[in-house]
């Protein structure tokens, strides 16, 4: 159903003729081809879409169609449509297609994300050089600015001053402009990006990075070595669990002062996470981690943390419920599920045998549970706000752990590849903008009638940790 769907719109879009309009003024030509490149460009992401949901690879072909709207914003006629084909699929649909891809067609479809990106980024390049051309210099600017942040690579500068971007050279004024939003480090010209442009004060950060990762420290070249493998080292095993990879690097700074980590968040306008030493930004496909006075385990713990909510947040667009996203991140970098030895990260052990006995005693009803407020249990009770984390994690290893049963099991397997195809939770217009409920109301639909039989299973299993 989908699929048909999908090609008819797509063939529907193939109708529209690019170039009928008649050349007017230099502002009128750049509207003009500032939509045809956005139909183009989103045009190309949802043929993506379409060829992962062929092969069962929902999580990809939802995020895509996100992207897909992120680059149309709003000149595309089909991206909402198939938006909302995705939300009347019924239930016997995404039973049907619970099949996690292969670690092959991750690979293949990652290739052809980045391949996309790639081209899409070439395009604004071109489209920026002609605007210059024509003496639009504030639209330019405006480009540059948002296809070098979407790129993210350090910016080269040639003897004359000129912005180097591939075979391509942007003039020398123009790249004066760019470099001024810049920051040096260790020795690269880097353009400020979401996080570094909130703090304009900060001049000296240590930074290890690689195609699928940035690290960077306020502290030292020491902290950002060391974060940086135990992060990469948690890559691989994030991706078998989600079953994906990023399409764009993801970041982590690591703040080494509490009133500067403060004032970013307050610059973000997320200031009520001060009472967390983490908190990862969807938009900004980063995590922001407060580093001061921790170290050892403490620190490859919160790291491993926030480190499996923003690439969770950058493989798929959904807002799940907060008990479900923090039991899947503690399940990576909770008390005990952990050890890093000698540069070797193990993930999936047994929680803190002292956590889980004293939240054994305090544990939740699942229905009172489900309706908690961690950040607001930090606020006022942190004690009551780690006994919600070990029963999230414990919730979310006894769902997704096949110790629930197959019934259980499947359907929270199949609630969850829903949530995520669907992109339930995700507002097209605004990406940062997220509302877990409808992934909640999903869940007590599918196990309501049965919360009292799944309560009762999961304190018999919690007796056997």
């Amino acid at each position: 159903m989908l699929a048909r769907a999908l090609l008819l719109v797509l063939v529907a879009v193939t109708l529209v003729t690019f170039g009928s309009a008649q050349r007017g003024s230099p502002r009128e030509e750049f509207d003009r081809r500032r939509t045809e490149w956005r139909i183009q460009a989103s045009h190309r992401h949802l043929e993506l879409a379409l060829d992962c949901r062929k092969k069962g690879h929902v999580k990809a072909s939802a995020k895509q169609i996100l992207i897909a709207h992120e680059l149309s914003r709003g000149a595309h006629p089909g991206v909402t449509q198939v938006h909302a084909l995705l939300q009347s699929l019924d239930d016997a649909f995404w039973k049907k297609n619970v099949d996690e891809p292969s670690k092959a067609e991750i690979a293949s479809y990652d290739k052809q994300a980045r391949k996309l990106e790639e081209r899409d980024l070439s395009e604004r390049i071109d489209f920026a050089l002609w605007a210059l051309g024509k003496g639009l210099e504030e639209d330019a600017h405006h480009e540059l600015l948002e296809l070098l942040r979407r790129r993210d690579e350090a910016l080269v500068f040639d003897e004359r001053g000129q912005l180097r971007l591939g075979a391509k050279k942007i003039p020398v004024d123009a790249s004066a402009r760019l470099r001024a939003v810049a920051i040096q480090i260790d020795g690269e010209w880097v353009l400020r990006d979401e996080l570094l442009s909130r703090l304009p004060e900060l001049e000296t950060i240590h930074q290890r990075a690689d195609e699928r990762l940035c690290v960077r420290s306020t502290t030292s070249d020491a902290e950002a070595e060391f974060v940086f493998a135990v992060a990469k080292a948690a890559l691989e095993p994030l991706e078998a669990a989600l079953g994906g990879r990023p399409e764009r690097r993801l970041h982590l700074v690591l703040f080494g002062d509490r009133d500067l980590y403060g004032k970013y968040l307050d610059r973000a306008g997320i200031g009520q996470y001060r009472v967390v030493r983490g908190v990862a930004e969807r938009a900004a496909n980063a995590a922001a981690l407060l580093t001061a006075d921790i170290s050892g385990d403490e620190l490859v713990g919160l790291v491993l943390h926030e480190l499996a909510h923003a690439y969770d947040f950058a493989v798929s667009p959904c807002a799940l419920p907060e008990w479900y996203s923090e039991g899947f991140a503690d399940s990576f970098g909770g008390r005990g599920t952990f050890t890093w030895r000698d540069g070797r990260l193990e993930t999936g052990l047994t929680f803190d045998r002292g956590r889980l006995e004293r939240m054994r005693e305090k544990r939740l009803p699942l229905a009172e549970f489900f309706r908690r407020e961690p950040l607001e249990l930090w606020r006022t009770d942190p004690g009551a706000a780690e006994d919600f984390y070990t029963q999230a994690w414990a919730l979310h290893r006894f769902l997704d752990g096949g110790a629930a049963g197959k019934d259980f099991s499947e359907r929270f397997e199949t609630w969850e590849i829903e949530c995520r195809g669907r992109a339930l939770g995700a507002d097209l217009t605004r990406p940062e903008k997220l509302d877990p409920q409808a992934a909640q109301a999903l869940f007590d639909r599918r196990f309501g009638a049965d919360l009292a039989e799944l309560e009762t299973s999961f304190a018999q299993w919690l007796a056997t940790l």
